[in-house]
């Protein structure tokens, strides 16, 4: 137990005088297609790396995602948790974010949802980065 969470602490120090580790903060509305009833608050990490490409996590109550952007689109691996009716079940998401005022992005992303019982969504997401 000691030497893997050794491990772990000097991998994310490494990482962080490697890179910019950055929190994030996001509130997103799940469906757009549906109608704008419910938002949910999401935070993760964001990890800027070499030729303008950023990596990173974020979580909410009911998903968590790892994702890769570059200036022109963002991908992303995720899966259901928590009280989501497809718990464990994959999603991918493909989409863009938009520089909107300093560091406040609007993000909107599709979600494909083919391995889990949900529809496909289309969700919009405001990100504040510090």
């Amino acid at each position: 137990m000691k030497k893997s969470l050794s491990a772990i602490l000097i991998s994310l120090l490494a990482v962080s005088y490697a890179a910019d580790v950055t929190p994030t903060i996001s509130l997103r509305v799940g469906d757009m297609l549906n109608g704008l009833a419910f938002a949910s608050p999401i935070i993760g990490l964001q990890v800027s790396g070499s030729e303008n490409v950023t990596t990173g996590f974020d979580a909410n109550a009911t998903s968590s995602r790892i994702y890769i952007e570059r200036s022109y689109g963002k991908v992303g691996l995720g899966t259901y948790t928590g009280a989501h009716a497809d718990t464990g079940s994959p999603y991918f998401t493909v989409g863009t974010s938009y520089n909107a005022y300093g560091n406040l992005n609007v993000e909107l992303e599709y979600v494909m949802n083919g391995l889990a019982t949900a529809a496909d969504a289309l969700q919009m997401s405001l990100t504040v980065s510090f």
